[in-house]
């Protein structure tokens, strides 16, 4: 009787669901974590153990959350079955449930869901599901004031038992998804219901048409031709800058070029696929909402080729430009498959001697990405000692850890540095603008690399960024001063499109003054 009594509470029925997810409905996340080779390293049967606890407690309070007011039998019914169905399917077509598979199952039609609907997977999901069924069925909710007040107790509790195993071991558990980001798109139900709401977002985000930003652009009249640079860097932050009163010479290379260094400016995004087209865009990080927008208007690639500009996007860092901001772009070169930064000074420094007409050369560098910060720069770049050298960062000390990402940096800076010398050799009107896509956490509280939380609750170390200009004698004379002023105000990826229209001498009704660092008021 006392099992059977056992069986009908509500709330021991909710913590064996919840065990039900973690150890029935898991499957291909536990094989990932434990034999995929991205995975690095693979975690011990302690973590292991710490991980399944940490989800199995944290599907709890959530399962205790949705069912507060609502039908807690019905609820319960279809976070299993969707959990169940999609655990079948995981792992048998070996998946993670992202926005594109939630896109092709709603694309699916009739005849082509015949082909993933079967007698056997019927019966498959039927036998897994009748254990965890049958207790939802056998749950008694009659008694409401113990039911609120043990709800209570418990929700108490999780939140405790949550909080002490992040204190413990947040960082381990997070490093498992940060080495191989594919995982967390194979937590069940947390991927389909996360999946379809993103989905849907996108669909609610993405314009109707097309718009054509800038398509009046021109270029000013009797404007001397220029060649100007814009390179993107990645993971750089702006606290590791000698520049902005770091106490570490990271950068040596260019400190006495006369830089115009902003202090104190941000990104739009904390990864990559927002920032970069964001900051190519006319979309600001308050009207960027969704990373499908650059697909779906000009961007300053566009218009500055369109006005008669050699464009040029030169990248090691991926296999295409993210937004696909380059789509349009006659001229574009791919350095990856383990190239270094400098491995593209050859081909720059070919591009920017042998221009007679106006130039925009887009330089997107591998820079500081993590995980490997010691693989971003050669052996007889490693001033800073010792040197993390181990994928799972939170095994390195802070010392080692800074040192191999201020390794990373001072490589950056002697690669702008070269850049600067090609600009200087030109016979044209020249200048650079060097600014990282997002920045990186090292450790601090305990978050490693970016884009683990969104923009809002993201660190600060990856939002503020490092940016600076440098111009030549003839283009210093026009924008220095103007600009100097500005070097400690409050700036973002907003002012990138507009200045360096004024840059390019393009006028459109586009542009706008009041974010064109230029032309602003102090």
């Amino acid at each position: 009787m006392k099992l059977f009594a056992l069986l009908k509470n509500y709330h021991f029925t909710i913590f064996t669901i919840s065990l039900y997810l973690v150890m029935v409905c898991h499957n291909l996340f536990w094989q990932t974590i434990t034999t995929n080779p991205n995975v690095t390293p693979h975690p011990s049967y302690f973590l292991l153990f710490i991980i399944g606890a940490f989800l199995t407690f944290l599907y709890a309070l959530i399962l205790e959350l949705i069912t507060f007011s609502l039908n807690a039998r019905l609820m319960l019914i279809v976070i299993t079955l969707i959990t169940t169905i999609s655990s079948y399917y995981m792992n048998h077509f070996h998946i993670s449930i992202n926005p594109m598979i939630i896109e092709s199952l709603f694309k699916t039609n009739l005849n082509e869901a015949k082909d993933f609907i079967n007698l056997s997977m019927i019966f498959k999901i039927l036998l897994l599901l009748t254990i965890p069924l049958i207790m939802i069925f056998l749950i008694d909710t009659k008694n409401k004031s113990l039911f609120i007040k043990t709800k209570f107790l418990l929700l108490f509790f999780y939140l405790l038992i949550l909080i002490a195993i992040w204190v413990c071991q947040g960082k381990n558990i997070t490093f498992i998804f940060k080495s191989y980001k594919p995982t967390i798109d194979m937590l069940n139900p947390i991927a389909p219901i996360r999946s379809t709401i993103r989905y849907f977002s996108n669909i609610i985000n993405t314009p109707k048409t097309y718009t054509f930003v800038g398509a009046d652009a021109k270029i000013t009249p009797n404007d001397k031709p220029k060649i100007f640079a814009l390179i993107i860097g990645e993971s750089a932050r702006a606290k590791n800058f000698e520049f902005n009163n770091y106490h570490k010479p990271t950068n040596p290379f260019t400190k006495n070029l006369d830089i115009l260094n902003f202090k104190d400016f941000y990104s739009c995004g904390v990864i990559t696929a927002i920032s970069i087209p964001c900051m190519l865009t006319d979309l600001t990080h308050q009207t960027y909402t969704s990373r499908n927008l650059s697909l779906f208007r000009n961007n300053l690639l566009d218009i500055a080729q369109n006005t008669g500009y050699d464009v040029w996007w030169i990248s090691n860092n991926g296999g295409e430009c993210m937004g696909k901001v380059c789509r349009n772009i006659k001229n574009i070169s791919y350095y990856n498959q383990q190239h270094l930064d400098t491995d593209m000074l050859q081909e720059i420094n070919t591009i920017i001697s042998n221009t007679k007409n106006n130039t925009f050369l887009i330089i997107n560098l591998h820079g500081s990405h993590g995980a490997k910060y010691f693989e971003r720069y050669p052996k007889d770049f490693e001033f800073f000692h010792p040197v993390c050298k181990d994928e799972n960062l939170q095994n390195c000390t802070q010392e080692s850890l800074q040192n191999a990402y201020d390794n990373s940096l001072r490589y950056t800076d002697y690669f702008i540095s070269q850049v600067i010398s090609f600009l200087k050799e030109s016979s044209l009107d020249s200048g650079l603008w060097y600014v990282s896509d997002h920045g990186e956490s090292l450790g601090e509280y305990g978050q490693f690399m970016h884009g683990g939380l969104p923009y809002n609750l993201a660190p600060k170390d990856q939002k503020h960024i490092p940016s600076y200009i440098w111009l030549n004698k003839e283009l210093k004379t026009q924008f220095y001063d103007k600009i100097q002023k500005q070097t400690h105000t409050h700036l973002t990826h907003d002012t990138i499109f507009h200045t360096i229209l004024h840059f390019l001498n393009i006028e459109t009704k586009d542009y706008n003054k009041q974010l064109d660092i230029i032309e602003m008021k102090k």
